[in-house]
This record gives C-alpha cells, structure tokens and sequence, in this order.
C-alpha cells in the first residue's frame, strides 16, 4: 500500500515501449497528455486541463488487475523505473527468439541478456519478448500473444527440474523408426525429383546475393509473398515459404540501415543534399501519418477511460459514450451535482424522479408507436399475403384447366390415332385378303384350265377297251383306299390270286356295271370335260382317280419315264399309254 497522500505519477516516453506501430501518449506532472507532436508549427498542441491528481491513502485496496509496484519505502515507482526493473517490451522483427534456447545458458545469464536495458550486455544483443506489466490490448501488436507464448513455451522446454528424475526401464516398450533421412544429405528419400529442397537458416547480409536481389526486386515491383515464393520454386532457387518472405525482406531491410549506420560512424559516407532534401520531405509525410495515429488514439481515450474507471473500481461500470459526455460537461461547467452533495438532496431526488418518469412516459409513447408501426407493417404485409395468395390460387386453377384441357386433347389425339391405326390395319388386312383371294381364284381357275385341258377328249380318242387301265401302276395301298371309297371289297384271299391284280379287276368291273347317264354324272362332278364315250369316260375316271394316289406319279415315273414328259404337259401322257 501507498504511504497516504502519495501522488500517482504515470509517465510513458517513446523510448520506454518499443515497436514501429506504437503511438505512445506521455502524461506531464499536471495529469494532462503532452503531444509533443502537436506542438509543433504545423499541428496545434492539445489543450491542457487542470485536473486533481490520483492519490491512494493506506487503507485504500488497489484492483487486483493492475500491476502496481512500490519501492522499499512504499512509494508507488515511476513507470519508467517499474520498466527498467521488469521485461522490456518486444521489438517487433525476427530476434524475437535468440537465445531462448540456449542450453548453456541459465536462468539469470538469459534475463541479463534479454533485458534492453542491462547495461552490460553486449552490444548488438537481440532483445526478447517479454510482456510489460500494465499493457492494454490495442497498443500491442498483433504477433504480441503469440510471440510472447511460444518464447514461454522455449524457456519452459530448456527448463530441467534437478528434483525429479525419470527412470526408464530396458524392457520399457520404446518404438524406434529409422530415420527416413538420407545420409550425408538435407532431403528425403519420398522427395520428388525435380523438387527443391526446403530453405534453411540463410544469413542475412548488406551484400545481397542473386536470390535476395531477386525478391528485393519483385517486392518494389508489387509482387506479394506467394508470387514470390512460385517463382523461386519454378527457377530452381532456394525454396521459401510464402509466410518467410516479409520476414526477410525486413531482417534484409534492417541490416542494410544498420550498414549505413556504420558507415556513417566512421566516415565511409556522408548526407548528401538531396539526402538533406528527401529526409525534409519523409518527415512531414511521417508527421502527417503520426497525427493520424494519435488522432486514432484519441478517439480510443475515453473508451480507455471506461477501461480504467472499472479497474480502479468495479462498481463504477460506465461507457466510453458516457464519460465523454460526463467529462466534457465538467470543463464546461455544466455537469449536475450528484445529489448526495447537493444543498437540497430531496428536491434534486424529486426531480430525478420526475425526470425518470418523463423519459418512461417517453419510451411508453415510442413504443406505443412503434408498435402501431408495426401492426401497420403486418397489416400492409398480410394484405399483401392474401393478395397473392389469390393470385397464385388463380393461377394454379388456370393451369390446372390449362393441364386439364391438354389432358383432354391428348387423350382425343391418342384414340384418334388409335382408332386410324385400328382402321388401317383392318384396310390392310382385307387388302391382303383380297389379293390372296384373287391369287387363289387366279390358281384355281388356272389350275382347272390346266386340268380340262389335260382330260379333253382329244386326248382321249385313240382310247379302246384294249388300252390299259391307269390304275395299274398304283400300290395295293392306294388300290384299297379306291375300293373302300367305292364301298368295294378289298379283302383278298390267296386263292384267289395276286392281290393287286384282283384289286384292279374289282375296279374294273365296278365301272363296267355304271351305265352312260351315271359315269356322264361322275365326270361331270369331277369337272372333267364330257361327252366322250363311256370307254373314254371310264378310262377319264380311272385316270383322275390315280392321279389323287401318291403312288401314281413315283410309279409312273419309274415305269414311263422313258417315254420322257410330265403329265401335266398337253396330256402327252394319254396319248402315249393309249399307243
């Protein structure tokens, strides 16, 4: 605790907090920011308020969230000395890491050679990043967390605990994988040919070499990280990450400034004017950019007042919005007096509850109207609603009229086209009928001009009662088959001769027993032309009757065919067995 009457005195410099994208606001001994960037020719100096300082009495409790650091005596210490006794913060840049890991290196050796401000360190040292005391979440940059967790992790990993010890036993079931690493090399064995090998630990220098050229070159012409990582990889170059370009590009950045620097000390080289000129012209634009960070800043502060006034005290829960009004109202002398410290506390009571009543009242009536508004919507909106609702009711019954009707009209069309395919099949059926009934009339009419012309008579005037019977060359089969149809007995005994003989012989004695009128009917039926004699009639039955016989033509062919012809042809058969 802080002796009573102590004086808060908080006072940051630029030198005190490290980084390029720091704004940094310095506080005098009257409690008022000193914008010493805004004091000069061109920008206007911030106004100055009096204000009371902080002051903390012994038995006053600090917020357990700040970081507050006394003395021996118990006197709050300046910012710059609570600094300079704890971590520095980070420079922003690759350095961030250097000696973390170092194995030889104990506790104390790795504070002293991270604090900047250790005099005795050597020069040139890498300062680490450490996290300040009391740092809010805008003013830190962005890698802040990240850089400061993964230095913790390194610090954590080198830091051995000499009072625990770790025994494994010899049948403790360790796995061993070989190494897919080929020997004497930096690649692997699973890398594709063609493909280059992943960039190492590459020293950065003021000589450039081709590579850094390279991508010093690319970056001045716009070219982003990953363009650059592409192209290196298609020429063949070291291989970079897309993330390490940037990086690099600042390490190489600052290397060749520290060169300069160097230069400069000892006489290797000198401003020029147009040095002297461009440097008058950098710092305006850097001025112009500076008054945009602290104007930034600025719109930030009261947000920060809020921030601290909950620090300080949890109770006091107030806006940035609400400092800013209440704090503008006290310079101007027109904030109200609370009411605990007003000559009237009753009345001032009476009128805060009216006030309050004036502001429901009002709430009441924008709500009210608020409300009607929207009952008003929804009514336009269900309005509207059911407005189309009906239209697309309508049309969804125009097209199911529309479906309907289509319906309707394929269906007329499909038994329309049924009903012509039905018709003309059945056009196409009787065609067929018609033309095979003509073809079967044209055969038979042709078949009974071939058959009157082979039975003319002329083809059987040479026939006597010596002409032999046609029937002879007939199968005992085929002469059965004739007797049974003429109901003649066609069982023949052994003693009475050889069947087929006597077959033939009942044949002939069955027609020698028809008289004229009776073989005129028979050939008349048969179709075969009339008017012979009755030996020609009998011998035109006989004939038609074997020619029915299947046994006729095969033995008439074996029997005749050495006279040659068919029968069918001019009758040339009749004539040759009545010769």
């Amino acid at each position: 605790m802080a002796p009573k009457g102590t004086t808060l005195m908080l006072e940051l410099s630029d030198e005190d907090i490290g980084g390029d994208n720091h704004s940094v606001a310095s506080f005098g001994d009257d409690g008022a920011p000193v914008d010493e960037d805004f004091a000069s020719d061109s920008l206007p100096a911030a106004p100055s308020y009096d204000e009371d300082d902080i002051t903390f009495t012994r038995d006053d409790v600090l917020p357990p969230s700040d970081s507050m650091t006394f003395d021996a005596d118990g006197a709050l210490l300046r910012y710059d000395e609570y600094a300079r006794s704890s971590s520095p913060a980070p420079l922003q840049g690759y350095s961030d890491y250097i000696g973390v890991n170092d194995p030889d290196s104990d506790h104390a050796t790795s504070l002293a050679h991270n604090d900047v401000y250790n005099e005795d360190a050597a020069p040139g040292a890498k300062r680490a990043k450490t996290t300040l005391a009391v740092r809010s979440k805008v003013t830190q940059p962005a890698h802040f967390h990240q850089s400061t967790n993964a230095a913790e992790r390194s610090a954590k990993r080198v830091t051995v605990d000499e009072s625990r010890s770790y025994h494994i036993d010899d049948d403790a079931g360790i796995s061993y994988q070989a190494s897919s690493r080929v020997a004497g090399t930096f690649g692997r064995r699973n890398r594709e040919k063609g493909s280059t090998l992943p960039a190492y630990h590459k020293k950065v220098s003021h000589e450039l070499d081709s590579d850094d050229e390279l991508m010093m070159d690319m970056r001045e012409k716009g070219f982003t990280d990953k363009q650059i990582a592409f192209n290196f990889a298609n020429q063949g170059r070291t291989k970079y990450d897309s993330k390490s370009i940037s990086t690099r590009i600042q390490r190489i950045k600052l290397v060749q400034s520290q060169h300069v620097d160097f230069e400069l000390e000892n006489g290797m080289r000198e401003w020029k004017l147009e040095d002297d000129q461009l440097l008058l012209r950098a710092y305006d634009l850097a001025s112009i950019e500076i008054a945009y960070e602290i104007e930034r800043l600025r719109a930030w502060r009261f947000k920060k007042t809020a921030e601290w006034m909950r620090r300080m005290n949890k109770v006091s829960v107030f806006s940035g919005k609400a400092c800013h009004a209440r704090y503008s109202s006290l310079l101007d002398g027109t904030a109200t007096i609370p009411c605990d410290v007003d000559d009237d506390p009753a009345q001032r009571r009476a009128a805060m509850e009216v006030l309050r009543q004036q502001k429901e009242d009002e709430r009441e009536a924008e709500r009210e109207a608020k409300e009607a508004e929207e009952a008003e919507r929804e009514r336009i909106k269900d309005e509207a609603a059911v407005r189309q609702a009906k239209i697309l009711e309508e049309k969804a019954e125009k097209r199911a009229q529309d479906t309907r009707a289509a319906s309707a009209r394929a269906t007329t069309r499909a038994t329309k086209q049924t009903f012509n395919q039905r018709q003309a099949e059945d056009h196409l059926k009787k065609k067929k009928a018609a033309a095979a009934d003509k073809l079967a009339k044209k055969a038979a009419t042709e078949a009974e001009r071939k058959f009157r012309e082979e039975f003319a008579l002329k083809h059987f005037k040479h026939v006597t009662e010596d002409t032999p019977d046609p029937r002879r060359v007939l199968d005992v089969v085929d002469l059965r088959n004739l007797c049974r149809a003429r109901k003649i007995n066609d069982h023949v005994m052994k003693k009475d001769g050889e069947t087929k003989k006597v077959l033939l012989q009942r044949l002939r004695d069955a027609d020698e027993r028809l008289r004229v009128a009776e073989l005129r009917e028979l050939v008349k039926a048969r179709g075969i032309p009339h008017g012979g004699t009755k030996v020609q009639m009998k011998y035109q039955l006989a004939l038609c009757a074997a020619r029915s016989c299947e046994s006729f033509v095969q033995d008439g062919q074996d029997d005749e065919g050495a006279d040659g012809g068919d029968e069918a042809e001019g009758g040339m058969e009749v004539d040759l067995m009545v010769e």
